[in-house]
Formats: C-alpha cells, structure tokens, sequence
C-alpha cells in the first residue's frame, strides 16, 4: 500500500513540475508576443493561444487592397519581420504571391532562426486576404 501511495505522489510530482514549465514556456511567449508592434499600416486583430503553446498573433490591413496592392504589402510584412530578434533570414515564399494570398492557406513565410538565440521569438507567419483586406498571421514561442 505505501509502494502505490509513493507512485501516486512521484506521478502527481512529476505532473505538476511539468505542468509549471509549460505554463512559465506559454507566458513568455504570451510577453514576447505583447511586446511586438504591429506591422506599418496593419492593427492587432486577435491573440490566441495554440495547441504548441505558442502565441498565435493576427495583425489586419485597415482597408481594402486589389491583387497589385496586396502583392505590394508584401514587402512592408517581410521589412518588420526583418527587424525581429532571434531570426538568421527569410526564405522566399513558394508559387505566386497573387494566387496564394487568395487562398484559404494563405502565404507561409519561411524563417529561419538564429540557432544561437533561446528566447521566444517568431516562429512561422502566413499572409493572406479575407474579404479584400491582407491578414497577416503568426505564431511565437520558443524552438522545441
């Protein structure tokens, strides 16, 4: 009986420091995350936490942009990105800018991490139109 009641209580030990460090992990990203201003030209539509523990952050274009224009925006999102700590470069974006920011996938902006940086910084980011306006969505944390 006593051996059933050390499991519990190294289980229940186990469970808890665990769960401690995930919390402390989403806080900072949840601070990090708080810390950035929004791109030029964009607002802060939602934040949200994810399944990861990262802090999904989604920044909105005030109006209404046609292909050209949005295509143009682009730009402006990789120039913040840029300014980010912790990120070595940017990858090109795969296929046609016009036709993947009209998708309900959007444009995955690869990033590259500096492997030397351990704070929680931008992990991955996605560009895309709803109803004519450019979103522009992501996610910071830590790398795992």
């Amino acid at each position: 009986m006593a051996v059933l009641a050390i499991a519990a209580a190294s289980i229940a030990g186990y469970v808890l420091y665990n769960w401690k460090d995930i919390g402390q992990d989403y806080t900072a990203n949840q601070t990090t995350a708080k810390g950035l201003t929004a791109p030029s030209g964009f607002t802060l539509a939602s934040r949200n936490r994810t399944e990861d523990d990262l802090e999904r952050v989604t920044y909105a274009k005030g109006v209404a942009c046609d292909d050209d224009q949005c295509v143009d925006e682009f730009s402006t999102v990789r120039e913040w990105m840029g300014t980010l700590p912790g990120l070595a470069g940017l990858k090109p974006v795969e296929g046609s800018l016009d036709q993947c920011l009209e998708s309900k996938q959007g444009c995955a902006i690869p990033v590259i991490l500096n492997s030397n940086y351990s704070k929680p910084t931008l992990q991955q980011a996605l560009l895309r139109t709803a109803d004519g306006r450019l979103v522009f969505q992501i996610d910071v944390g830590s790398r795992s």
